[in-house]
């Protein structure tokens, strides 16, 4: 009387498609990424506009504070 075995055999084909799997999959990247690498970026925005009217007639700005003078904490 011939019984089936009660472990199957081992497949040996799906360690190799697993393989090729993995390198095809390896292979698409490596070949997409150079691509974006060198996407060009989005430009820039634009810069605002300069404010309008002569800016030249409002004067110099005020001096700077004296070096150790009196501050709000010196007594």
């Amino acid at each position: 009387m011939d019984q089936p075995d009660a472990k199957p055999a081992h497949r040996k084909g799906l360690s190799k498609s697993l393989v090729l799997a993995a390198l095809s999959g390896a292979t698409a990247v490596s070949l997409a990424l150079p691509t974006l690498a060198q996407a060009q970026p989005s430009p820039s925005p634009e810069p605002p506009p300069p404010p309008a009217g002569n800016t030249f007639l409002e004067g110099p700005p005020p001096p700077p504070p004296a070096p150790g003078g009196a501050g709000p904490g010196a007594r």
